[in-house]
């Protein structure tokens, strides 16, 4: 029972995030963006959440409701990946982006898809007085999901053969990628 894609709040009691998560059925959802790595949770986790909706968010014009994370269920081997990059766009970010998802992997714009809000207004629906410019910065920060640092490297060596005023600045494994549980 796929249906589609729902925000769930991962650590609801502690420092909660509101992470993307791909519904594969009422009760269970797999993470299908790349959460902050204090929240060592990891692209590809399956979660068992609530059913009782916790607030609201919008993904192309229509109110999804938020679930809370009861239980993390299975970790995936996915590390976490902060890439720094200078000389690039946000729209050429989601080139990136739809790059890794052609490989089974993920990349975020951490400097424009992350919003801090307080707990009333995670809880309920964003208004605008958490509505903030976008930074506008040279440098991006990406959050990155790969099962190696080899891995990474290869999708951003192909990545920047296009685009001559790209530079990596960084990168670092801020969550370590986990052993395969495939025999």
């Amino acid at each position: 029972m796929e249906s589609g894609l729902t925000p769930i709040r991962i650590n609801p009691h502690e420092e909660a995030e509101v992470v993307w998560c791909r519904r594969i059925d009422p009760a269970r959802a797999i993470i299908n963006c790349v959460p902050l790595p204090q929240s060592e949770h990891r692209f590809g986790d399956l979660l068992l959440h609530d059913g009782a909706p916790n607030g609201f968010r919008k993904l192309d014009g229509k109110e999804l409701p938020v679930f809370d994370e009861l239980q993390l269920l299975a970790a995936s081997e996915y590390g976490t990946f902060e890439i720094i990059v200078s000389g690039v766009s946000p729209e050429e970010i989601e080139s990136l982006a739809e790059l890794a998802g052609e490989r089974d992997l993920a990349a975020e714009d951490w400097s424009s898809n992350l919003r801090m809000v307080c707990k009333a207004c995670s809880e309920g629906r964003l208004g605008a007085k958490h509505t903030h410019d976008i930074d506008q910065t040279d440098y991006r920060r990406i959050g990155f999901a790969a099962l190696s640092e080899i891995q990474a490297r290869e999708i951003l060596r192909r990545w920047l053969a296009a685009r001559p005023l790209a530079k990596i600045e960084e990168i670092d494994c801020l969550l370590e990628p986990l052993p395969s549980t495939d025999k």
